[in-house]
């Protein structure tokens, strides 16, 4: 796991000069070969969680070896699938800042950092009841909506790389490019069909028996999103066993059975597996990534979804296939922001 951490190592009891001894420490740190930076407060290192603690545990024996009482503060930051934090974060507020120390509005290097997937869209050229697929995406930007998933099962790559851009045009023209991220179910080529292109895609959304998310990591890059879905009780068993690292989010489900998919959740014997508020508070508590739900969702549902301490929901048919798109996913938005306060 990509660490990054601000540490201070420091003699105590060996009067008011200590810059021989933390000279000595800062060697340590430095021949370590990991990245590092001295302040005048603290060093900062970046590198996996065991290389970097090891790197403390020797740069503090220095002292302590020697008899010296030695004090330890630290701070760490552990991002699965991260690298290269500490230049990063420095970037992006130097971008934010500019170079005459003016704030101002500028997209951000990552939209892992930016991720919000407490109301998320999914759709396809099926599912918008003939409406073009950039103006349902626009009426859900503007009534709150946060993420957007691409996902058609009966297009083309053309005619997805088409949808993508049309999804991409629509978040760019609602000045939310570095707001909303914009992801591609499954297709991996297309995802990278459309970068090719210039689209700005943001990551991709698979499922357990889908490419495997390591392979897209690598693909993809380490600021792309990737988030991964399953049923409930798989998930659980996942997140038991697997390494997440390359893992933005979980999306699961179903909380209801829905026609838009009505594969998802269906076990072997053909049955379909639906999962109580009981089966997603549980998984909110145990999973170490942020959870979306969906399968069914309404705005029914929002409150009592909300509460149990999953991050959003997903939805399809309840935006797309409503008479007003605007008003369904307003209702959404807004009932979910009320179920959070």
């Amino acid at each position: 796991m990509n660490t990054l951490i601000a540490v201070a190592i420091a003699p105590l009891g060996v009067g008011d000069e200590v810059a021989p001894q933390v000279a000595q420490v800062v060697d340590v740190i430095r021949q370590s070969g990991l990245p590092s930076k001295t302040n005048s407060m603290f060093t900062e290192i970046e590198g996996e969680w065991d290389e970097v603690f090891k790197v403390v545990k020797d740069a503090t024996a220095v002292l302590t070896e020697n008899g010296i009482r030695t004090e330890v503060v630290l701070k760490a930051d552990v991002r699965p699938g991260h690298e290269n934090m500490m230049q990063r974060k420095v970037e992006k507020v130097n971008a934010i800042l500019g170079d005459n120390g003016e704030c101002h509005t500028q997209a951000a290097s990552s939209m892992r950092d930016a991720l919000d997937i407490s109301a998320y869209l999914v759709l396809g050229r099926e599912n918008t009841q003939g409406r073009p697929v950039g103006q349902v995406v626009a009426q859900a930007l503007d009534a709150g909506f946060t993420c957007i998933q691409v996902r058609s099962k009966v297009s083309s790559g053309r005619e997805m790389i088409d949808q993508v851009r049309e999804a991409a045009d629509a978040i760019a023209a609602a000045g939310k490019s570095d707001k909303v991220a914009l992801l591609v179910d499954d297709r991996l080529d297309v995802v990278l069909a459309a970068r090719e292109q210039g689209i700005k895609v943001d990551g991709i959304h698979v499922g357990q028996t889908d490419i495997p998310v390591e392979a897209c990591r690598k693909l993809l890059g380490p600021d792309s999103i990737v988030g991964l879905s399953a049923r409930t009780d798989e998930m659980a068993e996942y997140i038991k066993t697997a390494d997440l690292s390359a893992i933005d989010y979980l999306g699961v489900g179903p909380l209801h059975e829905t026609q838009t998919k009505p594969d998802c959740g269906r076990a072997a014997d053909g049955q379909v597996i639906t999962k109580s508020l009981a089966d997603l508070s549980e998984l909110a508590r145990v999973s170490p990534l942020p959870i979306v739900v969906g399968g069914g969702v309404k705005a029914a549902d929002i409150p009592a979804l909300a509460k149990t301490g999953v991050d959003g929901f997903f939805v399809v048919s309840a935006v797309c296939g409503a008479d007003d798109p605007h008003a369904a996913a307003q209702e959404l938005a807004d009932s979910w922001r009320a179920s959070c306060l």
